[in-house]
């Protein structure tokens, strides 16, 4: 079972991907979400974010931050 930041990381970010959130929220949610991504194994950050451009939930957080989303 993976633990709860992990679920918050993938919560936030898919927040961020959502064209409904306000831009202040959403870059408050990125913040959020990488500072929790830094407690993560590298193992966990490999499905931890959300996949803005596949609107999925298993996408790998280095590929995630990367982006401008």
């Amino acid at each position: 079972m993976p633990p709860p930041h992990y679920d918050l990381v993938r919560a936030l970010t898919a927040r961020v991907c959502d064209p409904a959130t306000p831009p202040d929220e959403a870059l408050r949610a990125r913040l959020r979400a990488a500072t929790m991504w830094s407690v993560l194994t590298d193992e966990e950050s490999a499905t931890a974010c959300h996949d803005c451009a596949r609107n999925r939930s298993d996408a790998s957080c280095h590929d995630f931050f990367a982006s401008m989303a």
